[in-house]
């Protein structure tokens, strides 16, 4: 199976070869079957990679040495999100156990010009507030060292979610197929930060009724 961003993982149950080493982590067949399994996509932000990637730690190997070459502990990302996770974020919601997509509400403050994370009120799972805390920081944190990445991050976001936006509300003006497909297109497997997507679809019925059945990227099968 397949998976994608911070919503629910599905690895490829197979542990590539080089894993059998016992000390090597990021062989070249890991990485080929990390890029098939997300889709190119860092599993945090979920934006595309091509070489600047990392092989990730969900369990860092700062505190859990054990789990160096174990294939259900590794993750592709982005180089800029495994430096804002590093081994810091021990805690956050196994992705490949939780449906994060329905656990955590992924938004945009337009006012505020911030991207806004919210579990809602009934969902009681260990490290929601943590995995919150991390989206937080990849998305709208700052330092004085990398703010200018942090800009071009934010921006190239939102200028695909506004697209998406467009798209949506192009198709409630006239329901065209035309319209229909657009945002189907933008909603496949391949496309990034569906989990804002699905959020976006989620706020609106009529959206609701056309397009959740496409929202089931984490159930495909390959």
């Amino acid at each position: 199976s397949r998976f994608e961003t911070m919503i629910q993982i599905y690895k490829s149950s197979t542990s590539p070869k080089s894993l059998e080493t016992g000390h090597q982590y990021n062989g070249q067949d890991v990485q080929r079957q990390l890029f098939a399994d997300q889709r190119g996509k860092c599993y945090i932000c979920e934006e595309k990679v091509v070489t600047n990637y990392h092989i990730d730690h969900l369990l860092s190997q700062t505190q859990h040495p054990d789990k160096t070459t174990d294939w259900s502990n590794l993750l592709l990302t982005c180089s800029y999100c495994n430096q804002k996770k590093s081994s810091a974020y021990d805690q956050i919601v196994n992705p490949l156990s939780f449906p994060i997509e329905t656990l955590i509400r992924q938004e945009v403050d337009y006012q505020r010009n911030v991207a806004l994370f919210e579990a809602p009120d009934d969902k009681d799972i260990v490290g929601i507030d943590e995995t919150i805390k991390l989206l937080s920081s990849v998305f709208n944190g700052k330092t004085p060292a990398r703010q200018v990445r942090e800009e071009n991050f934010y921006e190239y976001f939102l200028s695909r979610i506004n697209l998406f936006q467009k798209a949506c509300n192009q198709f409630l003006e006239d329901g065209s197929e035309q319209h229909k497909s657009i945002v189907c297109e933008l909603l496949k497997a391949d496309q990034e930060f569906l989990g804002f997507k699905y959020w976006i679809i989620q706020s609106n019925q009529t959206l609701q009724n056309t397009f959740l059945p496409f929202c089931q990227w984490n159930r495909d099968e390959i």
